[in-house]
């Protein structure tokens, strides 16, 4: 096993000013800590009662910043509802996203060109243990803002001015980048293709063990026992099974969530060059399933859950098990997340299940 140093920045969270518990945790409390590891995040699959119901408290306002939900996240139609709901809702994007379309207040971004970021995360990713800053190659254009401009902006209009002083992004990484004992002056001059710290660390558990309460690699974790989880990895099924209820009317399982090297989540459709590879979406089946079901390659399909339904291309391939339907998501023209499902499946988490739902299939065209 292999770990990276790291490099320690100063943090800008301020976890102690707030009010309320962040969502989903009182339900997935290991979701938001576990050990000494603060992850620090609420689970937003709980935000859609937040918004339609006010539980566990009331979510009148949102800001999204660098996220397409209504096609990321599950239930989109559910989510959709939700935004309509919220009193005031602002994003801020590159691009007129779907999420973007329902804005009260659109803020554009700047992209990486316009801004200066700070690249600590080579050591988390890549176990290298490598810093450098990206350079701004020209100013931001029209009314266009980096990230760290707004919100510095919004806590001053906020009255929080004091949690944050600083006047410019500059001045916010030498903050950050105090503890590594660089500047930012050091990695925009000094050092522009950025600089190594301390080493990678081969076979370190043989000598300090791991990083649980035993030290050991943990098959039984007495963490889990005392939240009342499963101590042992345990197989179930999944909430919709092809052997519980609803097979009958729902058949086939679908799956969602494959990558297409083309593309990230729902970014870089708009790319010509991208779009000629995978120019629109689909639904891959195996040809067993497509001779069963009267399905074509290249012919329209309706796939349905229980949630709704979804007019996309068939594609048949090999590559897919006999009664397995596959999705990738991101398309706003076949939105697969308005099959999916939000109901936590894993308790740990919190997270749902995005990889087994009973979902049926039609031919549109004969």
């Amino acid at each position: 096993l292999v770990r990276a140093s790291r490099s320690h920045v100063a943090p800008l969270r301020l976890p102690h000013l707030l009010k309320d518990v962040p969502l989903g945790i009182k339900e997935h409390p290991l979701f938001y800590q576990v050990w000494d590891v603060h992850l620090g995040e609420g689970q937003s699959m709980y935000l859609y009662d937040a918004i339609m119901e006010g539980r566990p408290y009331p979510v009148e306002a949102l800001f999204i910043a660098g996220s397409n939900p209504l096609l990321t996240w599950p239930e989109s139609s559910r989510l959709a509802e939700a935004l309509k709901k919220v009193k005031f809702l602002a994003v801020m994007d590159l691009f007129m996203t779907d999420t973007a379309k329902h804005a009260h207040l659109l803020l554009p971004a700047a992209t990486f060109l316009e801004r200066y970021e700070l690249c600590d995360y080579y050591s988390v990713i890549f176990g290298i243990p490598y810093m450098m800053l990206r350079k701004k190659c020209i100013e931001p254009l029209g009314e266009s803002r980096s990230d760290v401009d707004l919100w510095l902006e919004v806590a001053r209009r906020m009255g929080f001015g004091e949690h944050f002083p600083w006047r410019s992004v500059e001045e916010v990484l030498d903050y950050a980048l105090k503890p590594t004992g660089y500047t930012f002056k050091d990695l925009e001059e000094a050092y522009p293709s950025g600089v190594w710290f301390g080493a990678v660390n081969y076979g370190e558990y043989l000598k300090r063990g791991f990083k649980t309460p035993s030290g050991k690699v943990e098959l039984y974790s007495e963490t889990l026992a005392k939240h009342g989880y499963d101590p042992l990895p345990t197989p179930r099924e999944p909430l919709e099974s092809p052997y519980g209820e609803g097979r009958e009317e729902y058949p086939l399982v679908l799956t969602t969530g494959s990558r297409l090297i083309f593309y990230t989540h729902s970014q870089l459709r708009n790319v010509e060059r991208l779009r000629k590879q995978c120019p629109e979406p689909y639904v891959e089946v195996n040809p067993d399933t497509a001779r069963a079901y009267g399905l074509r390659d290249g012919g329209l399909a309706l796939v349905e859950t229980r949630r709704g339904s979804v007019t996309v291309k068939v594609k048949v391939t090999p590559s897919i098990a006999p009664r397995i339907l596959n999705m990738p998501h991101g398309w706003s023209e076949a939105n697969v997340n308005l099959l999916t499902s939000r109901r936590p499946a894993d308790p740990i988490s919190g997270c749902p299940e995005l990889k087994a739902l009973l979902a049926k299939v039609t031919p549109l065209q004969p």
